[in-house]
């Protein structure tokens, strides 16, 4: 079973970066709606002005 990684988001002046690495891995629609959902929800997190520094999530299937 492959591990996905999203890298930590920098709050760096409010940018946001966030890498996805599935190394020579097809995912479907499902897995990619899932990450789609994940940034999603920080991003509202983000908006409701916490201060998050680094957020590491390793996601294993």
């Amino acid at each position: 079973m492959p591990s996905f990684t999203l890298v930590y988001i920098t709050l760096n002046k409010l940018k946001i970066v966030a890498h996805i690495y599935p190394l020579k891995i097809q995912y479907d629609r499902n897995l990619d709606r899932l990450f789609q959902n994940l940034i999603f929800i920080l991003t509202l997190i983000l908006r409701k002005g916490e201060i998050l520094r680094r957020i590491l999530i390793t996601i294993d299937f």
